[in-house]
């Protein structure tokens, strides 16, 4: 008995292992007492406090309210229909997360039952809004028309795609031999206000246009 109870304690915990290496967590839901049973790692990546039995209610509140009604769905769907189902959500967190959840009936002494996986893609997710984004400014800079156009593409792009808020563009004109501010930001505009102009040698910005070396610096104020 000891070693049985050794071994079903080695298993359960090198499952939980395996679960939290691979990002996925397992769930199983049964229709005729409407409760859902799910391990810590799939409590964890929905966000539901226990992975103790839940009931239906419970579990589709831990997703976004625009997609409960697509969760309550497809559930049904796959009880009444006997098929399985993959569906991506967003759960109901403050920042935005999402999950890809998949389903399939097994029917288990008589009552219809689902047991399935669920695997957060949030990161996924983000990176193919970064994809799109970035596909939507390529767009954007071939409509251009002008280097103003441009410079406003681009300023865009680096505060919505990039997350550099404070950023602008300024442009060389030759007639003035200087720097000229094309676009900037509205975080920087309205962190810095009206942005100047760099005459010729002046400032860090003439330096990297002169040299068409790029800087980095921590704290601009310590730049020689």
């Amino acid at each position: 008995v000891v070693n049985e109870l050794h071994s079903d304690l080695t298993e359960t915990a090198l499952f939980a292992a395996v679960e939290r290496l691979v990002g996925v967590g397992v769930w199983v839901y049964d229709s005729e007492s409407e409760t859902l049973s799910a391990t810590d790692e799939a409590a964890r990546i929905s966000g539901c406090e226990s992975p103790a039995a839940m009931t239906l209610d419970d579990i589709i509140d831990c997703f976004h309210p625009d997609a409960r009604s697509a969760v309550r769905a497809a559930i049904a769907d796959a009880i009444g229909t006997g098929s399985a189902f993959e569906r991506v959500w967003r759960l109901d967190s403050d920042e935005p997360r999402w999950v890809r959840v998949y389903g399939e009936p097994v029917d288990s002494e008589g009552s219809s039952r689902l047991h399935g996986a669920i695997e957060e893609i949030t990161e996924q997710r983000r990176h193919e809004g970064r994809l799109n984004a970035l596909f939507e400014t390529n767009r954007r800079l071939l409509d251009a028309e002008t280097p103003p156009a441009v410079a406003e593409v681009a300023v865009t792009a680096a505060a919505d795609v990039l997350g550099l808020s404070l950023n602008g563009v300024h442009l060389y004109d030759p007639t003035a031999d200087a720097l000229k501010p094309a676009a900037i930001s509205d975080a920087a505009q309205e962190a810095f206000g009206e942005p100047p102009t760099f005459a010729a040698g002046e400032g860090i910005a003439w330096t990297v246009f002169e040299t068409g070396e790029a800087r980095v610096f921590d704290d601009v104020r310590a730049a020689d």
